[in-house]
């Protein structure tokens, strides 16, 4: 019985290639070190890092915990919507959605454009397009009514403290 060496039995492995930049992806790259060096060549350097240095870590650190807590709790409230809707979506995919939706608000304008950012960032993962628009429109409305109630209770409120100095006609 005649054996061969495992080297001469496996085929040689393909050397791993570096992935190419598309035109697209090497434009947004190139963006983006150049609005970079526009905020670098704008900002006074020394101003900055004696800002940052100024800053207490334990609240930077509690306003950093608080912004993360804020965008789980909004993922943990759509979540529901979209299960409901068919749409099977890991907490963990909301919640990374939402933690870069701020930066999309920043650049489009409005609220829309952080809506449209969460569908886009939902249609990569090869879901339906309409029970995902559904969800973020159903979100608005009931975050429509829960502002109306709290209106609604301030001014309940307000008209029970204040009963005594107000003048009624």
């Amino acid at each position: 019985m005649i054996t061969t060496s495992t080297a001469e039995q496996a085929p040689p492995k393909p050397r791993k290639r570096l992935p190419r930049l598309g035109w697209g992806r090497s434009i947004k790259v190139a963006v983006s070190l150049g609005l970079l060096a526009l905020v670098f060549y704008l900002v006074d350097l020394n101003v900055l890092v004696n800002t940052l240095l100024s800053i207490s870590p334990w609240f930077f650190l509690a306003g950093v915990a608080l912004v993360h807590a804020d965008r789980l709790l909004m993922a943990y409230k759509w979540r529901p919507l979209l299960t409901v809707l068919g749409v099977d979506v890991p907490l963990s995919t909301l919640f990374r959605i939402y933690v870069v939706t701020p930066i999309a608000q920043l650049v489009l304008p409005s609220t829309i454009g952080m809506d449209l950012f969460r569908v886009h960032g939902l249609a990569r993962g090869q879901h339906n397009l309409a029970p995902v628009v559904a969800s973020i429109v159903m979100e608005r409305l009931i975050g429509l009514f829960a502002i109306l109630a709290l209106v609604a209770a301030s001014f309940g409120l307000a008209s029970y403290v204040l009963r005594d100095t107000w003048n009624y006609v």
